[in-house]
């Protein structure tokens, strides 16, 4: 069994990779892998499809940072550390008329035609989410962060999602394209629209994050093959 646990960025991972250096022996029967991917979306997707074409894991983790659009998930003791069940490239689209059109919307893409499910991204492994005892959220994926109000009040109002990052939806559009199993798990750090890094609960969610990434990895690796079907 292969684990392939993936980030944008090394500074992301390093308590858990620091964990892996003197832990490995702790998996028997598994070879856990790392791929430090590159920041956004077209890095993410070289990187990985590159990486599953090479050696195909028996279920990837992809394990980052994000920004949201709940004040609650931010403020809790711990910044939160969220599971995304489902995920979009978000600003994949126009603005007409004072409001955001998708490609759906303009008729360019069909909102069922897989890999998408009523235009999200969506991660069909539930078991493999459950077993990560973390909240469940929608995620929106972007190029360009978002930090005009216009922009994020639309989300607010039009739209189910909670955390924003730059990676996600590639890692599910092709994790569902080769049909191997996948994990997406975010640490909410600041939220989204704030630019001053001094209010960023970064140092915080790293913490967290990886606190939270070593625990599922036990998990996993402790779970009998069955558990990776959709």
């Amino acid at each position: 069994m292969q684990l392939l646990l993936t980030a944008a960025t090394q500074f992301e991972l390093q308590p858990t990779l620091d964990f892996l250096d003197s832990q490995r022996v702790k998996f028997p029967g598994w070879e856990i892998r790392v791929l430090i991917g590159g920041v956004g979306i077209a890095s993410t997707t070289y990187s990985l499809t590159t990486e599953l074409l090479q050696k195909r894991p028996s279920v990837v983790i992809q394990a980052g940072i994000a920004g949201t659009l709940s004040p609650a998930l931010l403020n809790a003791a711990s910044p939160a550390v969220v599971a995304v069940n489902q995920d979009c490239f978000a600003d994949a689209g126009v603005w007409q008329n004072g409001q955001w059109n998708d490609l759906f919307d303009l008729g360019l893409m069909d909102e069922n035609a897989f890999p998408y499910n009523n235009r999200f991204l969506k991660n069909p492994w539930q078991q493999l989410l459950q077993h990560t005892h973390l909240q469940q959220v929608t995620g929106l994926t972007v190029q360009e962060i978002t930090t005009q109000p216009q922009r994020i009040a639309w989300y607010e109002q039009n739209s189910s999602t909670v955390v924003e990052s730059m990676e996600g939806a590639a890692l599910h559009y092709v994790c569902l394209q080769q049909q191997v199993p996948f994990l997406q798990l975010r640490a909410v750090s600041n939220i989204i629209g704030e630019r001053d890094k001094k209010n960023w609960r970064m140092k915080e969610a790293i913490a967290t994050l990886n606190e939270t990434l070593i625990r599922t990895i036990n998990t996993i690796c402790n779970l009998d093959e069955t558990e990776f079907r959709p």
